[in-house]
Formats: structure tokens, C-alpha cells, sequence
């Protein structure tokens, strides 16, 4: 699950993201403004007997789109 921001305490205006494919290694996320600064952070999770196990947030990474 990927969540982003252009709020640095992810309030308010947040996206959440999935990624459903085990092998992936990104996600291209489209929409975005240019000249805005975007907030990223990861967490993984796996289903186990029905339930989304969840691991903990990565660390937020700030990410300026260009184009």
C-alpha cells in the first residue's frame, strides 16, 4: 500500500495506492501537479486466514514532480 500527500502530516488530502502483485518493485502514479511537492511513504502487508496483516509506515520521502 503506498499512500501520498502533499501535506506533510498526510491530512486531509492523502491517496492511498495498492499494488496487488508480489513481484512489483513500483508503481508509476499519474495525476500529479506539476511544480507540487508530494509526500510518499510505504507499508507492506500480506493476508493471512482472511486478514491484512500490516507491517509499519517506511520513512516519508519528499518528492518534487518536474513535469
Amino acid at each position: 500500500m503506498t499512500i501520498y500527500s502533499t501535506n506533510t502530516l498526510f491530512k486531509n488530502d492523502n491517496k492511498t495506492v495498492l499494488v496487488k502483485s508480489s513481484s512489483a518493485t513500483g508503481k508509476v502514479i499519474t495525476k500529479l501537479e506539476k511544480g507540487k511537492t508530494y509526500y510518499i511513504r510505504i507499508r507492506t502487508y500480506k493476508k493471512v486466514s482472511g486478514k491484512n496483516i500490516c507491517n509499519g509506515w517506511s520513512v516519508k520521502k519528499k518528492v518534487k514532480v518536474n513535469k
